[in-house]
């Protein structure tokens, strides 16, 4: 078989690095399918798609997220000759027919995973992909490979493709395993087991030698533990469901040091991270950060405010590596398949995460590309190897802890991956870090007045019933721009069924006219659904808290706030 996709010769993948060119290597010397173990920032893409071109004319790239998708594609464009007639991406969002000849489609594993809530056209192309004969089927982040609803797909594709190869950073499953206690060797093993069903590991290698060759940044890891506010401990002590993680992600000590750090690093020219698992620390950080920071999400972003698709995250990315803004903050969807690689990305901040191993090593990953160094014509090794360590990017990964909830438990689970990729730890608590911020006074952070904390308090208490109160605002927003829908379908009715083209004529230009009007109604029924959301009544559960906690009236009126009174049941049992 002759294959007629190929890098290009410009490409700085025709350069790969010394674990590069051993990965390769492993991967040519058998034509099993199997798994390679590459740490992040070292370069796993690169090999996947040379691996590709070498392998045919029909390769097909399972990822994680969307985002991957669309990184996979923009990488196969910028260092191969393949053209967008042979290059298939397949998602929720992006839709293009495969090329049933010659095709390098990139797609997520859920996209084929089940037929459930399929279009008739998407099952047409679920059928493609397991009847083609696939040169190559690259699974991408593949510790994901494992789960219950991706291992049926992937053992498919092991029966109709030629080759499967496995490549991630990371070969562990995203919980916490039942070996957390064994060995580092031990756990290895009993993870490769785990994914053996892809076939052997190919290759292998450990964060902790490549940080050693300079090959990925040296990053220092440390904890912060923070305590919470009284009014925040009362609280979580009354609060159950998501209000409960929402305490302890958004206690005032928590902001403060991320405000802390923030600050720091920015003075030092850094660029920074920050990794928080729902959307309400996003919203809550990106106020307090400003403008130059931006959300990274799968989803609504902002509270009640905009939707982030895979596109527009991949603008905010290319945003942040050209420059333009001082970070990120991310949801889930920013832990894998994220291409960060301005140089002034020195730090990332960990507000609120689970035990998963994996995606603790994912988080860190992404601070992990250094500046690539070529070696001098005649240069020695040696020199070499001494040249990439001085360029070698030193960053910093932080984890805040709130101390005495169950944020203590999963970084404890999250520790025993990164003891195995050989991160040590400097353990450091809220008081001694304000000590060390020389020029940086607790007093300037947003959280340090007691009407932002109480703000914040009822936010938290709050937000869980958000949803509620955003669908009443809906359903105000489409009565404010009824009107003019009826306006328009009215129009377009009588000049449809106008039988002179005068009378059609003029009910076209009313129409014209009327569409015109539509951006002004829009802000009109926006400005309606706000007007809601700002009218609410504080949610009962919020208020119970409040009337708990037995608040100054002073700080009360300050903050703005209003309790409403007690349910008829409630205050007979406070008068006896």
């Amino acid at each position: 078989m002759r294959c007629l996709f190929k890098l290009l010769p410009g490409s700085k993948f025709q350069r790969p690095s010394e674990p590069q060119v051993q990965a390769l290597a492993a991967i040519r010397a058998t034509d099993k399918s199997g798994i390679v173990v590459l740490p992040c920032g070292a370069g796993k893409t690169a090999v996947f798609i040379q691996t590709a071109v070498e392998a045919g004319n029909r390769v097909l790239f399972l990822n994680y997220e969307k985002q991957g998708v669309i990184q996979v594609a923009n990488a196969i464009r910028e260092h191969t000759n393949i053209k967008d007639a042979h290059l298939c991406e397949y998602s929720s969002e992006v839709k293009k027919d495969p090329n049933h000849l010659l095709c390098y489609m990139t797609t997520t594993y859920n996209m084929f995973s089940n037929t459930s809530n399929r279009s008739n056209e998407t099952n047409k192309v679920r059928k493609f992909v397991f009847s083609t004969a696939w040169d190559l089927v690259v699974l991408d982040e593949c510790h994901h490979a494992w789960a219950e609803t991706y291992r049926p797909l992937v053992q498919e594709l092991l029966k109709t493709s030629k080759r499967v190869l496995g490549f991630t950073g990371t070969l562990c499953r995203s919980e916490t395993v039942t070996v957390a206690d064994a060995s580092t060797l031990v756990r290895r093993e009993a993870h490769a087991r785990e994914f053996s069903f892809i076939g052997e590991v190919l290759y292998s290698r450990s964060c902790v030698e490549l940080e050693a060759a300079g090959l990925i940044a040296r990053v220092r890891r440390m904890k912060i533990g923070v305590t919470l506010t009284d009014h925040f401990k009362v609280a979580l002590t009354m609060s159950g469901g998501s209000s409960k993680l929402y305490l302890q992600a958004l206690n005032p000590q928590k902001l403060n040091t991320v405000w802390m750090l923030v600050q720091m690093h920015k003075a030092l020219g850094h660029l920074g991270m920050i990794f928080c698992d729902h959307l309400l620390p996003a919203k809550t950080l990106k106020l307090v950060l400003g403008a130059r920071w931006e959300v990274l999400s799968g989803g609504n972003a902002h509270g009640t405010e905009g939707t982030h698709t895979a596109q527009v995250n991949a603008a905010i990315v290319k945003r942040f590596n050209d420059g333009e803004l001082d970070g990120l903050i991310a949801t889930p969807v920013g832990e894998s398949a994220l291409d960060v690689f301005n140089p002034a990305f020195r730090y990332a901040i960990v507000i609120d995460a689970h035990g998963g191993q994996a995606p603790a090593s994912q988080k860190l990953g992404r601070l992990s590309r250094t500046p690539r160094v070529i070696p001098d014509p005649g240069e020695s090794p040696e020199d070499h190897a001494k040249r990439v360590r001085s360029k070698q990017k030193v960053a910093s990964y932080y984890e805040i802890v709130t101390n005495d909830t169950e944020e203590e438990k999963a970084a404890s689970a999250r520790n025993v991956q990164f003891q195995d990729d050989g991160y040590d730890c400097i353990d450091q608590n809220y008081d001694s870090l304000v000590a060390q911020l020389s020029g940086l006074e607790e007093t300037h952070a947003p959280y340090s007045d007691p009407v932002a904390q109480l703000t914040l308090l009822v936010e938290c208490l709050s937000y869980q019933d958000l949803g509620i109160v955003e669908g009443e605002g809906n359903i105000r927003a489409a009565e404010v721009l009824e009107p003019h829908r009826a306006l328009t379908k009215t129009l377009k009715t009588k000049r449809d069924g106008a039988k002179h083209s005068l009378f059609r004529q003029r009910k076209q230009q009313q129409l014209v006219r009327a569409r015109a009007l539509l951006p002004e109604r829009k802000a009109e029924a926006t400005e309606a659904k706000r007007e809601v959301l700002e009218a609410a009544v504080m949610p009962e559960a919020a208020a119970c808290v409040l009337r708990a906690l037995q608040l100054d009236p002073e700080l009360l009126a300050r903050a703005k706030l209003v309790i409403p009174p007690p349910p008829v049941e409630e205050a007979e049992v406070l008068s006896d």
